[in-house]
């Protein structure tokens, strides 16, 4: 038994000689100081913003037996919820007419999805898929939109875009069937707010 306790006790004793006199606490600690200051950067503009656009109106009126050429003015309002996903609504009026069968007026009001890919820090890729209603002369249709573009930020507010939206395809406004449409050629600036 006493052979046990002198085991037992042996390796208290030569810690405890080993450790007598000296400093436990390392001398050599290194003091790292934090700065007090954090910056963040923060992107000064937010996830709304207003296009204003010049538009070319394009359509054939198989119906009608012409086509229409006209200016446009348009204007978007966005929500870029995620970085790679959007919501729009769009407006369009007819500004002047350029019809080879007789005068033609036109608007459309529509609410698109805009799925999105942004490279180069600046150049934004975009799809739009939605639905809306078009009038032309006195004729309304509400159908599937479809259409893309690009859209180029000078700086962190202002940028420039253009897009191509098909906004009526396919029948005519009296529901006979031709293969008539109506294309939007845009180009403008945005602004994000």
């Amino acid at each position: 038994m006493k052979k046990v306790i002198n085991c037992l006790l042996l390796p208290l004793i030569v810690s405890s000689s080993v450790m007598a006199g000296k400093n436990v606490v390392p001398t050599d600690v290194k003091v790292i100081e934090i700065p007090q200051e954090v910056v963040v950067e923060v992107d000064k503009a937010g996830p709304l913003y207003v296009r204003g656009m010049g538009s070319f109106v394009k359509g054939d009126d198989v119906a009608r037996t012409g086509s229409y050429d006209m200016g446009a003015v348009s204007v978007a309002f966005g929500y870029n919820m995620f970085s790679f996903f959007g919501i729009e609504a769009r407006a369009a009026k007819s500004i002047k007419d350029n019809a080879t069968a007789g005068d033609y007026s036109f608007s459309n009001v529509a609410l698109y999805a805009k799925p999105q890919v942004t490279f180069m820090e600046r150049v934004t890729l975009y799809g739009l898929v939605g639905y809306g209603q078009t009038e032309v002369q006195s004729d309304k249709d509400e159908m599937l939109q479809w259409g893309g573009g690009i859209e180029y930020m000078i700086n962190d507010t202002w940028g420039l875009c253009a897009d191509y939206t098909r906004v009526y395809d396919d029948t005519t406004f009296d529901t006979t069937t031709t293969n008539d449409s109506t294309n939007l050629f845009s180009v403008g600036v945005v602004v994000k707010l």
